[in-house]
């Protein structure tokens, strides 16, 4: 349902008499300070692929090229946020009963991605906005114009940036012209299945539970996203219709087959060690939360719960009591990095971009403070006689 200026000062009556406010008045001066505030536009809503207007789409790659023409292709983007059912494993066998997994939170001080949290697991329209300061402060930093391309999801906002032109796909066409949509989400998200199977593998050997915490998600995100191969991203944008100097649409664009990946013998230990279903393959399991909603609108109690408790800030994994992690001192960082340099020694063809990132390491943990050690830790004890 579309909703207007009157439907809105109209809620925001009815919110205001179950709060208790008598003599409030949505006036239109209201709504347009509301507006303001909350960087609020009036605009059509984006639709998915079952009314794509192809018409639209055509008109659109007409305009793409003058639009991106001031551009290079390494300042032109794209964002989109989609769902991830983090700590999903391939069969419910894997989920032990009893068995928690940890936040782990505390004493981590610094995150391989950016995390925020919410009851509902949406997409904002503040954390949208935070994100787009905090991209456009990183352009600035590297003096960096870009143009954004982002679809008209209703969290998505508008603000005044210095380094980032924002552009609105048109409605009801993402399905074609978002370069996200295209193939580079879903291969992100076979990797990441990929990880949580090399995990599984793992815990197997080691006879450990099977289990994925946040952290440990948080980590196999981002390891996920950096083995996203950039012709895999070149090729999306051409997809979509994004051609830069002069280049032409050939016909030929060649994407990753995320179909045709099994799993590879991972996938085979872990279906053969739970008897999994023969029509759970990898795939159905890869692209298990490929519909899920990533915002939506709130329920009239889901508001006014919000607004009495601020629920909405807090974590809702009440089955996952957090814990605090071992500290790990330096001198323990470096004999686990010279392990792990001698397994790399003994093993033939290592590229020597291995061996440069291990010194990288290396470097880094030898800068940090060390633990201070009292001198009587360098004497033996003497017992008195």
């Amino acid at each position: 349902m579309p909703i207007s200026g009157p439907i809105l000062k109209e809620k925001a009556e009815y919110f205001a008499t179950q709060f208790g406010y008598s003599n409030f008045k949505a006036s239109q001066g209201w709504l347009e300070n509301w507006k303001n505030r909350h960087n609020i536009i009036f605009r059509k809503i984006c639709g998915e692929s079952a009314s794509v207007n192809d018409s639209l789409c055509n008109e659109w790659l007409g305009k793409l090229t003058n639009i991106i023409k001031e551009y290079s292709p390494d300042d032109v983007f794209n964002v989109d946020e989609t769902a991830l059912f983090f700590k999903c494993l391939p069969n419910r066998t894997f989920i032990l009963k009893g068995e928690t997994c940890s936040g782990g939170k505390q004493r981590v001080k610094s995150f391989p991605l950016d995390y925020e949290s919410n009851k509902k697991a949406w997409m904002t329209g503040d954390l949208f906005k935070s994100w787009l300061v905090k991209f456009d402060q990183k352009m600035r930093l590297n003096q960096r114009n870009v143009l954004l391309f982002i679809d008209n999801c209703t969290a998505h906002c508008t603000i005044n940036l210095k380094s980032v032109r924002i552009e609105f796909l048109p409605p009801n066409t993402t399905s074609k012209l978002q370069p996200m949509d295209q193939g580079i989400i879903q291969n992100f998200k076979t990797l990441y299945r990929k990880e949580i199977i090399r995990k599984i593998v793992y815990d197997i050997d080691e006879g450990r539970p099977c289990s994925i915490n946040l952290l440990q998600s948080m980590r196999m995100c981002e390891k996920a996203w950096r083995n996203v191969q950039l012709n895999t991203i070149i090729n999306c944008f051409k997809k979509a219709g994004f051609y830069f100097n002069e280049e032409q649409c050939d016909g030929d664009i060649c994407l990753e087959n995320n179909d045709d990946d099994d799993g590879g013998y991972d996938w085979q230990i872990v279906a053969d060690k739970f008897n999994i279903d023969h029509q759970t393959t990898f795939q159905s399991y890869a692209t298990i939360d490929e519909n899920v909603e990533v915002t939506g609108l709130l329920t009239d109690n889901e508001i006014m719960g919000i607004n009495i408790s601020n629920s909405d800030s807090e974590n809702d994994e009440n089955d996952e009591p957090e814990r605090t992690l071992d500290m790990i001192t330096a001198n323990q960082a470096i004999s686990s990095l010279h392990t792990v340099r001698q397994f790399i020694e003994s093993v033939a063809g290592v590229d020597t971009s291995i061996f440069e990132a291990i010194g990288k390491l290396e470097d880094f943990v030898n800068k940090q403070p060390k633990t201070q050690k009292l001198i009587t830790n360098y004497f033996s004890t003497v017992s008195n006689k």
